[in-house]
Order: C-alpha cells, then structure tokens, then sequence
C-alpha cells in the first residue's frame, strides 16, 4: 500500500497539521484509523504489531485515512471540526461509497466521539478497546497513579471544557450510533477499563446490529487482534457484500 502525507491548516486555529492517505480509487469504501494516546498519524506504518492491520486493509481494497489529528486531542470539538472537514472534502472527491472507523484506545474513543458528533460520516466502526464518557473517564483517570493516566487526564483536561463533556459523551448520544458497531475490550483493561465498555454495551444491547465481545482476562492491547475479524464481519456480511 502506497500513502501520501498532505498537510492542512485547521479553519478552528490555524494549527497546521498533517494525515495519511492511501487512494484506492474513485467509489472505494474508506477505514479511518484514528491513533492511540502518544502516537501519531503514522502509527499504522511503523509499530510492528499492527503490520497485521495493513494486511486486512490491503486485502479489501480500501481507501486508508490515518489522521495525525492534534496528537493527543481525544476528539475534543476542535478535533471534531478538523476531520469532518477533512472527511467531507475527500469524500466528495474520491466518491467513496462508506467511511469505516477501525481504531483502538484513544482511537476508539475518538471513533465513537466522532459517530455519535458527526453520524452522517461514519457508516460502521470497530472499536478495539475506548472509553464512552469522556468526563467520567478523565474523572477515573485522575484517581490513579499510573504515569499513563496522568497523563491522559491532563491532556483531556487541556482541550476540554465543562460544557463540551455532556455534547461529546458517547452514552448520553447512543441513540446517534445508528450504524453497525463492533466493540471489543479486554476485561482486565487496567488503561481504559471495561465498565466502559459495559456501560455502552448495556445501552446498545438491543441493537440488532451491535456486537460486543469481551475478552477474559485480557489486558489494554489484547483488543487489537480483532481488527481483521471486525472488518471482515461489516464487509462480508450479506447486507454489507451486495451494496
């Protein structure tokens, strides 16, 4: 697979930042992967363990955005407005036909900030591991002393208002998510931990079209190996394959 780095300048700041792109062509169907706390928007083509995720992608013949996305913005509303704008104008250009979000941790959270802000944009996501409250989250975060979650709370904290939490969490806007959803999570997360994902999950479980799976025992990064088997359900599955 072949990526292209573009830069843009954000309408909300003037920051300047930067995503990846690889173009399968006019009328493909997009992934977005949205990076974890600490990365970049290169992750995808420099840590070992998601060499697996470039397999799948390639497999499918998709149209990959990797957005660097403010770092670690954890999809506070300026981060919203950058990859709505970033998203509808590639869109429009390429014709793509769905936009898929497959993404972990802070990624995950971001994917589903994002759906539930901006639902139009998003036509399925896989979600290996996320938090859906962000207040409640950033409050969790605070009371623990893992360096790591320090530091999450504070970057949260830093793009964050009071007000933007309620518009940005994911259980109060559930109703939003009217797209296919899988959502995975390790029941031994000590990072992110799995009463978030059970709240969602308790929310949707009604939802014909969500799946949720929790993995015994399993830590942080034990969701990551589910990427393939994600995409593989949303683009094989009988409704998915004949559109």
């Amino acid at each position: 697979m072949k990526f292209n780095r573009f830069e843009y300048e954000s309408v909300v700041d003037g920051l300047k930042d930067w995503y990846l792109f690889h173009d399968a062509g006019a009328g493909t169907d997009c992934v977005v992967i949205l990076h974890g706390h600490g990365s970049h928007g290169g992750q995808l083509l420099i840590r070992p363990d998601l060499a697996p995720w470039l397999a799948c992608l390639d497999r499918f013949g998709v149209s990959v955005v990797s957005p660097n996305l403010r770092d670690n913005a954890w999809m506070s509303p300026a981060a919203v407005s950058d990859l709505s704008r970033l998203l509808e104008e590639r869109k429009t250009r390429h014709r793509w036909r769905r936009i898929v979000f497959a993404s972990g941790s802070m990624g995950g959270t971001g994917a589903l900030i994002f759906a539930v802000r901006c639902p139009d944009l998003a036509d399925a996501l896989v979600i290996l591991g996320a938090a859906t409250d962000i207040g409640r989250y950033c409050n969790w975060c605070a009371g623990q002393t893992k360096p790591v979650l320090k530091e999450i709370h504070d970057a949260i904290r830093s793009v964050y208002e009071g007000e933007d939490y309620p518009l940005h969490n994911v259980c109060v806007h559930a109703a939003s998510l009217t797209m296919p959803v899988w959502l995975y999570h390790g029941g031994a997360d000590r990072t992110i931990p799995v009463s978030e994902a059970r709240a969602l999950a308790e929310i949707l479980a009604g939802k014909e079209d969500f799946h949720y799976h929790e993995i015994a025992g399993g830590n942080h990064d034990s969701p990551l190996s589910f990427f393939q088997q994600g995409l593989e359900e949303f683009f094989t599955s009988p409704g998915e394959r004949s559109k």
